[in-house]
Order: C-alpha cells, then sequence, then structure tokens
C-alpha cells in the first residue's frame, strides 16, 4: 500500500492507497494476513526510509502527488487522517527533516481554499504531536517562531478584513493554551501581541455577557502567558492600547445578562415569588441570602439582577490576570497613574452597593467581592485614588453596614 501511494499514476490511485492505509492503522490489532494472522501495523514502518515521508509531506504542502504533480485536494484529508495515527512514534517529527511536518501542517492551515473540517484536523494533529512528543515540538515550534506567530494570527478577529472561521479558530485556541504552557513559548506569545487578539476575542464573543466559554478559554489561555512574564513583559503588555479598556469592559457589571434583560428576570420573579415581605436591605446587611421557610426568595430579592456563575468566572480571571500584571511597584504605579478608569472599576467592584434601587449594575457573589476586595488592599492601594472615590470612607461603611462574611 505504501509503495502503490508513492508511485500512483492518478489521484484516484492515491486516494486508494491513502483510504487502505487509514483502514489499516484504524483496525490495527484486527488485521489479518492471508493466512489469518494478525498483523499489527507499526508506524514507524513509515519512517523506515525517508520517501514516503516526503510524499506524504508533500501533499499537505502543495495538495499534489509528488511524483507527477497531479492535484490531488482530497488526499490532504487522508494524510491528515493517517497521521493521527503516525505521530505515535516521535519519528513523525523527524522524518523526512525535523520541523517540516509542524511547518506542512500549518500550511494546510492557511490555504483557505482546504475545507473547514480538514483544517481543523490539521490544527488538531499539531495539538496531539505537542502533546505526545513535548521536548522535540517545543524545540520544533521554537526553531521557527514564525509558526507561533502563524498560532497566534488564527486567533485574530479580522485578519486583512478576511474573519477567521470560527471552529478553526476555537481549535487554534486549544491548541495555543497546550503550548502556553512552556516558558519560552509563552513569551514568543506575548511578543505576538496574543493577549490583544484574544481580548479583541472575548469583546467579539459578548464580553461579560452569560460567560461565553470561548471568553473563558481565551482569558485562561492569557492568564497561562502572563505566568511566564516578567516585569518588562508586564510593563510591556501595559503600553499596549486596547489591553486596560478591555479589561474594563470585562469588569463592567452592566454587562451582566440578568441587569441586561430584567424583563425575563422580572417574569420569572413573577411567577417564584412569595407573599414574604421581608426587608431586603436587612437581608443583605446580615449576609442571609437564603430563602425563608418555605424555599422562596422574596419577590424583591428575585428581581435583584446577579452575575450567572459563568460571568462570576469571567471576572475572576480577570481579577487573577490584573494580580499577575501588577507583581512589581514600579508597574503598580504607572498603572494607578496612567488607567484611572480601570482602578476605579476595581475599587467600584469591591465596594459594589446591592441595596440600590433601581439596581445599576449585576450583583457579584459575596466571595466574588471578598476577591476584589482583596485585590484592592494587594494592588490597588492607591491613597490618590481611594481619596478621589472617598474609598476609606465606604470601606468603614462597609464594614459596619454590609454582609458579615465580606467585611
Amino acid at each position: 500500500m505504501m509503495d502503490r501511494f508513492v508511485s500512483a499514476s492518478s489521484a484516484q490511485d492515491a486516494i486508494n492507497s491513502l483510504e487502505k492505509l487509514v483502514e489499516a492503522f484504524k483496525g490495527n490489532g484486527n488485521n489479518k494476513d492471508q493466512e489469518g494472522e494478525k498483523v499489527v501495523w507499526d508506524p514507524a514502518w513509515i519512517f523506515e526510509t525517508d520517501e514516503i515521508a516526503e510524499h506524504l509531506v508533500w501533499l499537505l504542502q502543495h495538495g499534489t502527488l509528488k511524483v507527477n504533480e497531479i492535484p490531488c485536494e482530497e488526499g490532504v484529508n487522508l494524510v491528515c487522517q493517517l497521521y493521527q495515527y503516525l505521530i505515535k512514534t516521535p519519528k513523525a517529527l523527524k522524518k523526512p527533516s525535523p520541523g517540516l511536518l509542524l511547518e506542512s501542517l500549518l500550511d494546510v492551515l492557511d490555504n483557505s481554499e482546504h475545507p473547514i473540517y480538514v483544517r481543523v484536523l490539521a490544527l488538531k494533529v499539531l495539538e496531539e504531536l505537542s502533546k505526545r512528543h513535548k521536548s522535540i515540538a517545543v524545540k520544533q515550534w521554537l526553531q521557527a517562531p514564525n509558526g507561533l506567530y502563524r498560532i497566534t494570527d488564527l486567533l485574530a478577529i479580522d485578519i486583512d478584513n478576511n474573519p477567521m472561521e470560527e471552529a478553526i479558530r476555537n481549535q487554534a485556541l486549544i491548541v495555543a493554551k497546550s503550548l502556553a504552557h512552556e516558558s519560552p513559548i509563552a513569551k514568543v506569545f506575548l511578543f505576538a501581541e496574543v493577549e490583544c487578539k484574544l481580548l479583541d476575542l472575548c469583546w467579539k464573543q459578548g464580553g461579560l455577557t452569560k460567560g461565553n466559554p470561548i471568553v473563558i478559554d481565551a482569558l485562561e489561555l492569557i492568564l497561562e502567558v502572563l505566568k511566564h512574564a516578567d516585569a518588562s513583559l508586564q510593563d510591556l503588555v501595559w503600553q499596549r492600547p486596547n489591553v486596560a479598556p478591555r479589561l474594563m469592559q470585562l469588569l463592567d457589571l452592566r454587562g451582566g445578562d440578568e441587569f441586561l434583560h430584567p424583563t425575563q428576570r422580572s417574569l420569572k420573579a413573577s411567577k417564584e415569588g412569595n407573599d414574604d415581605d421581608d426587608d431586603l436591605d436587612s437581608l443583605l446587611a446580615s449576609g442571609d441570602l437564603k430563602p425563608k421557610e418555605g424555599g422562596k426568595f422574596s419577590l424583591e430579592e428575585l428581581q435583584i439582577p446577579r452575575l450567572l456563575p459563568a460571568e462570576e468566572n469571567v471576572i475572576k480571571l480577570v481579577l487573577d490576570i490584573l494580580r499577575l500584571l501588577l507583581e512589581t511597584d514600579s508597574v503598580r504605579h504607572i498603572v494607578w497613574e496612567q488607567h484611572t478608569g480601570l482602578c476605579n472599576i476595581v475599587w467600584g467592584l469591591a465596594l459594589v452597593n446591592p441595596s440600590l434601587d433601581p439596581p445599576v449594575y449585576a450583583l457579584p457573589s459575596p466571595s466574588l467581592q471578598q476577591e476584589a476586595l482583596n485585590l484592592v488592599a494587594d494592588k490597588f492601594n492607591d491613597p490618590i485614588t481611594m481619596d478621589n472615590l472617598s474609598g476609606l470612607d465606604r470601606l468603614f461603611f462597609y464594614s459596619m453596614h454590609r454582609r458579615g462574611d465580606i467585611r
């Protein structure tokens, strides 16, 4: 079968050979020879010589057969399927030459004429080979860092007015997350301004509202990348014009779904409410937000817009990102001076007033407010900001009148 593929005189001959190879590896252990004996296909067999790997990689790169340059676009999909089995051996990354497979799979991604499912499959192969043979793969990624830039380009919401297909971008996000655990790769991502692309992606995917899983994945990638950033790289991130504004947008409690859609919330409250007339401010002050006897909340309590669990997760990730970006005193003082809007919104989250009527934002949970308070105490303790926001007075008032679990 391997020889037939190499010497194929037509696209159909090559396709037939590749299909049989894929089926052989897929049914590994269930194949039998002419005498009825089981045949186990070893991926290493393919790489005993460079010739077969050369033809496979050529087809990925050019979409043609190497022997006669006959177009064979359907063969690209089959080669990607075949490599799902071949990458079980590290030889797949070394034959016909180190790094060539990785670059060839990236070429598949860059070719918009390939079907989306083929390009997604190429990304999945990249993800698997990077996990399975981490040390070899990391070395090859760093020897040709342009490949990492090509991955980050897939995360952009608009490249030359040609937005990336969502399925490809989402798979690229998974690949980037797996690669970002390696410090040298994370630093390449930072120089490629991956956080800018990801924050724009977050906003495109709805920002805080509803806590889109893509937003959460993007923030987790930013967080992973920033774990490897020193003070100079932290300062570099803050110099990028969209970072502070996008982080502010993600922290804006007015983006909570229940605040944006009060009619739906009111309808739910009308159906589920009861005749209890407990004073809501008393509930908030005592920290007792549990339903009264009978298992129901008061009508007023149900009407308070609150952050959804996924939205709280978004804000927690942003707070964690801010904590990493403000590790050094020098960076903190620059942020306090240059990004007062961001400082104000973090303070506002820490000292949110749950008793406003009508509500002006979605209410965070006590545990989330506690995290914001801790961040303010550690990283946003700028005396000027505190004075401008009457922060000290509000903290005293808050500790005396608000929920006991976050005093």
